[in-house]
């Protein structure tokens, strides 16, 4: 997912949700611009030794495009995902200022995923077992400091996914619109974002039809509030961009993998099933997290799922997904999926699961396009 301050890794319970860790604004800034630092530094020296994010060089290219189309707007085709391209657009340093806002970013979100714990009660131990395969991994190191818009949508459907699981199994309204609303920032860094609310609105369709039978009507407005918020985002930016420039995401059909079916429609589904499965294989602990759903609350199971079809789709398509993405995005959704009510036997197993993730991550990482070259360019000579 009290009014005094907390020592780092304190194992009391915050039952109120509206209580932060740590109390003060201050200090909680104070946490996340320390845990940025190491990332800042990773950025810094692999610019130094000649290393450039490739996406970011293509955001500060949009940016520079859109520019270019003047003050009428005609620029507006080379500007999706709007969000990283604004920021390509107004930070300073160009690729290495996007790479350290990827990091605070980052930061942010470890925070989240720690307070978290803390709000469990979960032990100082257990908490850093399960942190260890988010921050202390080379792969996540890279996405983390190189790809602004990658740690933004994987961050973005994290919360969307916590979100889903407290709206839908504790009745959770808030939680509810902060899925929506977190789907539709999502869409704003990338496209991937639409077929993670269709699976998550198909979801809340099939729980609250069950649970609200006859009420259609309540229903309907169950999943209003997932799927409205990214529905309006997608229709506002078609009209937009159609309305300055004559395009529909002009960026993203310029890409010659989308809708490409080089080996077959059909073919390429299953090629895309067998690289998320693939994927998954480096991060049990999703699994794990996915056995204690299905034991104690088979409900939470259908949306704790819905990031697998969802990437499945992603890939048939030929979204921009690797190996890296997947690690990210399931080891997120895992840790903030992990329950409250764990037993003491159940949070040992899953802390040891958490190691093994950790081992495996080190002796076969997940791999993206450039992240050799990066390795290569942070690591001492």
């Amino acid at each position: 997912m009290a009014s005094a301050t907390l020592p780092i890794g304190s194992p009391t319970l915050l039952p109120d949700r509206s209580r932060r860790w740590p109390a003060s604004a201050g200090a909680r800034w104070g946490l996340r611009l320390a845990l940025a630092l190491p990332l800042v530094g990773l950025g810094i020296w692999a610019q130094a030794r000649g290393f450039e994010s490739a996406s970011h060089r293509t955001f500060d290219a949009q940016a520079a495009a859109v520019r270019a189309g003047g003050s009428d707007l005609a620029g507006m085709a080379a500007a999706y995902p709007p969000t990283p391209t604004l920021l390509a657009g107004l930070v300073p340093g160009e690729t290495l200022g996007l790479s350290v806002v990827a990091s605070l970013f980052a930061a942010c979100t470890l925070h989240l995923v720690w307070e978290q714990f803390v709000r469990r009660g979960f032990s100082p131990v257990l908490t850093g077992c399960l942190l260890l395969p988010l921050f202390a991994v080379p792969a996540v190191a890279y996405a983390a400091s190189q790809s602004v818009a990658g740690i933004a949508l994987l961050s973005l459907l994290a919360v969307a996914m916590h979100g889903f699981v407290r709206f839908t199994v504790h009745r959770d309204t808030e939680a509810g619109f902060v899925t929506g609303l977190a789907l539709a920032a999502a869409f704003t860094v990338d496209p991937i974002a639409i077929f993670y609310a269709l699976a998550l609105g198909t979801a809340t369709w099939f729980i609250a039809h069950e649970r609200f039978q006859p009420e259609t009507s309540r229903t309907r407005a169950t999943v209003a509030v997932i799927v409205f918020p990214t529905v309006f985002a997608v229709l506002s930016w078609m009209f937009l961009e159609w309305r300055f420039s004559g395009t529909i995401f002009g960026t993203v059909a310029a890409d010659p993998a989308v809708l490409a079916f080089r080996a077959g429609v059909w073919p390429a589904l299953g090629t895309a099933a067998t690289t998320v499965v693939c994927a998954l294989v480096h991060v049990p602990l999703f699994v794990a997290v996915g056995l204690i759903h299905a034991l104690r609350r088979p409900m939470a199971l259908v949306g704790y799922l819905t990031p697998v079809p969802a990437s499945v789709v992603a890939v048939w398509i030929g979204l921009r997904y690797t190996p890296v993405t997947a690690y990210v995005l399931f080891t997120l959704v895992a840790l903030l999926s992990v329950p409250r009510d764990t037993s003491r036997r159940t949070r040992v197993v899953i802390a040891a699961v958490a190691i093994v993730q950790l081992v495996l991550a080190w002796v076969w990482p997940p791999t993206s396009p450039g992240f050799t070259d990066w390795l290569a360019a942070v690591t001492p000579v």
